[in-house]
């Protein structure tokens, strides 16, 4: 039988509990209908002699495992997205959330295979040896890399994606095709050996832009395909020498020098190639550095022996993991690609894996995750069978037994569990066993057991430290084991501070997909609170909405408009005119002149604000992430992250808090993190279009570290730079960026400390560490500089000060003419809190002219934080129009970007634990389960929904010729080439005024009172 799941209906698991001590538990598939059908059960202290006895030794340990998963193919995402939003919830859950099987590890094709409905590649510009014309395909950017974020946000353990490259550009290959017997051009070392090395670099950094990383690839899928199967199928042949010399010479050395830290996997082909194919490979010194395993397919695993291939390489090259990279079934049947609901097919999968853990293999990976009814589609009408198949006609997929197969492994066996030793007591010729024992990191023992006959099994389980279990093994069947050997430790999310919806993103997040969208823009459902302006309320029902941006025709323009008298982003078009009277106020752009490249916009993921988020309901909180980062809302790009506590916490806590641990053995980090933030961070990347760029920003070291010995006040780093103090924080820097990585997390950059010069005030109240100019440059040079540069991260960048810009130039100019120092940086981080107090010309305007090669980075700015201020206004236009004034003049004086603080607040503006409340473009009321878009987060929108990462600052003349016509503006190329301009009226009057652009044309309009508008047109091509 299969399992049937639809749009309304898909069969679940419960999320795994451990039973307790002196217990089991058991989950039983059979071919007589049972599906991970859950018992439980009791240790026994003796037990009559079994015909067969499996006795579990924990001292063997055996190899650790890496996962277990399938494939994202073309063929696999166009099924999936045939489906509807919901059903393709359903089918995503299944596979890899917490009520599904769990899958970890997710293998993608590098461009076509022969299960896409398509031969390409991602740049098949003939002698393009700079790679000048490489770009993702629509597979990739519309349908694969937006199902990733989908099961990232699902899933509650991290995700190891690799790839894998079927073929080169046809021009590259010496047939001159994608298909058949062709190799490289060339050999090792040479243009097109470097060109294609560089190509998968290429496909790391295009999928870095879209938060997506990957933990391995592979050098090529089935290398000597072409010599064993008919020359349709898409490849290039390598032998072992010639893999090892391209790894030499090429591909290892592209890999160690680019800023990803991916793991390179050789063979990816069949095991009857082992041990030879490593011996050549990985006997050579320099290939063996480069790489870290060895990937194996099944298809011809009957033509040798485990122990002779699988076994034998293991034992010659133990520090070198073995991975099954590929299998599925019905690639031999001409007749039956798919079969429904057969079992021996699901046994096939059990038995590979079975075998293959116990010969020193550390994962499992199916080939597709899902096919059709023919097992398709495929260009080349290779069909095959799947753990899943969807009849798209009916809106149905079917779970067949091979996916319950994989899940008694999937779901119970996760990464860094080891094999452990099992003796086998035979007393009867027809009581043979399939069976493998692992131990979990939890501590949890697991045992899988599989019986391929015809006929019940009798059988016991004798664990030494607990006891022995009496128990039968169906015909036909398989089945997991769980059981505890210690108390485990107490579970670490509950109610309370971290509120009722701790874990709740990952659980709900993708009943998103099956919100079928409206046809255009939801209104404003204003409220007036009484302060001078509205608030739009959402709720899980309703929430207002803007339709994708498309660019006018030629010739024509848009406007959006926000105004004090209740406007909110309202869209408007009109025409430009040839001629035009001369108006007391015009704007003439000059898109000759370039200025500074723009980074972005956003805000801050906070402890609080996470909190107020999750305080809602998961239709409520959906909204909310939409309206900030999805193409129906604002488009946020950016996203700041404290490291551990802030004020906007509401406990103090650090990640290495016990005494002493320079070496960070205790680093950890907390469920602010992996309950609340990374989360909401995944589901924001699920709805962004446009690629994340976070950056972490730490408020203090551990109190063992500082010299006052308390998260607050006036205190530093104790000793000095280059010392164990000054290392162990810059560590932790490392750390952090290592732990959000095993959760698909990276980041853009970090900035070297949040408002160094807090931490030199006495009393301060909040979280601090001190840092002066110079002893900023020292610790950057000496300490996290390298730190950085010699990690995994050395593409994060880092950012300086992070404090008032009333400390520029001085500041940059003590810690950048420092060239040690200088060589490490790349920015400088600004807030905006005393702005008031120095002139934007003499401090960013001059800073951006002595250091031309440092963005300046806007990174923190809120309202309602001075204490003669009101904390949260709802409805405060002029707290908006605030945002807005500075957010112009920073970009009129280089500011590459301009970062708001806490993301979501509650009504009294926190929670935060020293009552250090503020004000937010959102405010939650979770009593009500609604939240309010605050005038703030519509002038926000008037640039970060218009002005995307990559668009420059052009030339604006302003001619006036009347004395209380202001507005405030500046003017943006678009890197498609479209021009945006922001204009802001602060006075209560309107503002008649014109907008010129030589190359198309003139505009006549006018700025109400109080209103912020964006215009936008495309020039001639």
């Amino acid at each position: 039988m299969v399992c049937v799941c639809s749009a309304t209906y898909c069969d679940t698991l419960d999320p795994l509990v451990l039973p307790p001590p002196g217990t089991y538990i058991k989950y039983e598939s059979s071919k007589a209908g049972k599906r991970l059908e859950r018992s439980q059960g009791s240790f026994q202290h003796s037990l009559h002699a079994p015909g067969l006895l499996l006795t579990l030794n924990v001292s063997v340990l055996y190899q650790g495992v890496k996962g277990f998963g399938g494939s994202l193919s073309d063929a696999a995402a166009l099924n999936i997205l045939e489906l509807s939003p919901s059903a393709q919830d359903n089918l995503l859950r299944s596979y890899f959330s917490e009520s599904g099987i769990e899958y970890n590890l997710l293998r993608l094709p590098m461009a076509s295979s022969d299960f896409s409905v398509r031969p390409y590649s991602y740049d098949d510009v003939p002698h393009d040896y700079e790679l000048k014309h490489f770009k993702l395909a629509e597979e990739d950017v519309k349908m694969k890399i937006p199902l990733l974020h989908r099961v990232s946000a699902m899933s509650r353990r991290p995700l190891s994606l690799y790839a894998s490259p079927w073929t080169s550009p046809a021009w590259m290959k010496s047939n001159g095709d994608v298909r058949g017997k062709g190799t490289l051009k060339g050999q090792a070392g040479d243009k097109y050996h470097k060109t294609w090395a560089n190509y998968f670099i290429k496909f790391l950094d295009e999928y870095s832009k879209h938060n997506v990383t990957f933990w391995a690839v592979t050098a090529q899928n089935e290398p000597l395909a072409a010599v064993l199967t008919p020359p349709q199928f898409p490849t290039i042949i390598f032998t072992a020498s010639q893999q090892r010399d391209f790894i030499i010479q090429d591909l290892g050395p592209a890999l160690a020098r680019s800023p990803h830290p991916t793991r390179l996997i050789t063979l990816d082909d069949q095991r009857i190639h082992l041990p030879h194919w490593a011996e050549v490979v990985l006997g050579n010194a320099t290939a063996a550095r480069y790489v870290a395993g060895v990937g194996v397919h099944w298809y011809l695993d009957g033509i040798v022996p485990p122990r002779c291939s699988l076994e034998a390489t293991h034992r010659r090259f133990p520090h070198h993991f073995l991975l099954y990279t590929e299998a599925c079934s019905g690639f031999l049947t001409f007749r039956f690609s798919v079969s429904l609901g057969c079992w021996e097919r699901g046994e096939r999968y059990s038995h590979s894996i079975l075998t293959v853990l116990n010969h020193f293999v550390a994962g499992w990976t199916d080939w597709n995750l899902a096919l059709d009814m023919k097992g398709g589609p495929n260009w080349v009408k290779n069909y095959v069978d799947s753990p899943v198949i969807v009849d798209s006609s009916k809106d149905v997929f079917y779970k067949q037994p091979m996916f319950y197969h994989l899940g008694h492994f999937s779901k119970f066996i996760p990464e860094g569990s080891r094999r452990v030793g099992l003796r086998s007591t035979h007393r009867c010729l027809s009581c043979q066993l399939e069976h493998v024992a692992v131990l979990r990191p939890d501590g949890a023992l697991v045992l899988v057991v599989l019986n391929r006959f015809g006929w019940d099994v009798p059988f016991g389980i004798q664990d030494p430290a607990v006891g022995f279990i009496d128990t039968v093994a169906p015909a036909n069947s398989i089945q997991t084991y769980l059981w505890q050997q210690h108390i485990p430790p107490e579970p670490t999310c509950s109610e309370g501070a971290m509120g009722p919806g701790c874990a709740g993103i990952l659980g709900w997040f993708l009943l998103v997909q099956a919100v079928s969208q409206a046809a255009g823009g939801r209104p404003c459902d204003a409220k007036d609170f009484g302060h001078g302006s509205l608030v739009c309320a959402c709720s899980a029902t309703y929430c207002d909405t803007l339709d994708p941006l498309v660019l006018p025709p030629p010739g024509t323009y848009i406007k959006y408009e926000s105004s004090k008298a209740g406007k909110r982003l309202e869209r408007s078009q009109g025409s430009f005119q040839h001629n035009a009277q001369s108006p007391d106020f015009h704007l003439t752009l000059d898109t000759a002149q370039r200025y500074q490249k723009v980074k972005g916009f956003g805000g801050s993921v906070t402890d609080s604000a996470a909190i107020n988020i999750q305080s809602l309901s998961k239709d409520a909180q959906n909204h909310l992430l939409r309206s900030y980062f999805s193409e129906e809302g604002i488009e946020y790009n950016l996203v700041r992250v404290p490291m551990a506590s802030t004020d906007f916490s509401v406990r103090l806590y650090t990640y290495a808090d016990a005494e002493g641990d320079f070496e960070l053995k205790h680093f950890n980090l907390t469920e602010e993190d992996t309950r609340m933030k990374i989360p909401i961070l995944q589901a924001a990347q699920a709805v962004a279009k446009r690629p994340l760029s976070l950056y972490a920003s730490p408020w203090t070291s551990p109190v063992w570290m500082k010299t006052n010995g308390a998260m607050t006040g006036r205190g530093t780093l104790k000793g000095s730079p280059g010392d164990k103090y000054h290392q162990a924080w810059a560590n932790y820097f490392i750390r952090f960026l290592d732990e959000y990585a095993k959760h698909n997390l990276t980041f853009w950059a970090v900035t070297a400390g949040n408002e160094p010069t807090a931490g030199e005030i006495v009393f301060y109240p909040f979280q601090c560490l001190g840092f002066s100019p110079e002893h900023q440059r020292d610790f950057i040079a000496q300490d996290l500089g390298p730190v950085l540069a010699n990690s995994s991260h050395h593409h994060v960048q880092l950012i300086i000060l992070d404090d008032q810009r009333v400390m520029l130039p001085y500041w940059a100019q003590v810690v950048l003419k420092d060239p040690v120092a200088a060589s490490y940086i790349s920015g400088i981080g600004i807030h905006w809190y005393l702005d008031f107090m120095a002139p934007i010309d003499l401090t960013l305007s001059i800073t951006h002219h002595l250091f031309p090669n440092y963005f300046l980075l806007s990174t923190e700015a809120s309202t309602g934080s001075y204490f003669w201020e009101p904390r949260v206004v709802l409805g405060g236009w002029d707290r908006g129009s605030k945002y807005s004034h500075s957010i112009l003049s920073n970009l009129n004086n280089y500011v590459t970007g301009w970062t708001d603080w806490n993301l979501a607040l509650d009504m009294e503006g926190g929670p935060n634990w020293s009552k250090n409340y503020v004000d937010s473009p959102v405010i939650v009321d979770s009593s009500k389960d609604v939240f309010y878009k605050q005038p703030m987060f519509y002038h926000l929108g008037h640039f970060s929904k218009f002005i995307p990462e990559g668009s420059q600052r052009v030339g604006l003349a302003v001619t006036k010729k009347c004395r209380w016509c202001d507005l405030e503006h500046s003017a943006f190329l678009r890197p498609d080439g479209a021009v945006v301009l922001v204009v802001l009226n602060r006075s209560p009057v309107d503002v008649s005024f014109g907008i010129s652009d030589p190359q198309v044309g003139f505009i006549k309009a006018t700025a109400p009172s109080d209103s912020i508008q964006t215009f936008l047109w495309k020039q001639p091509a």
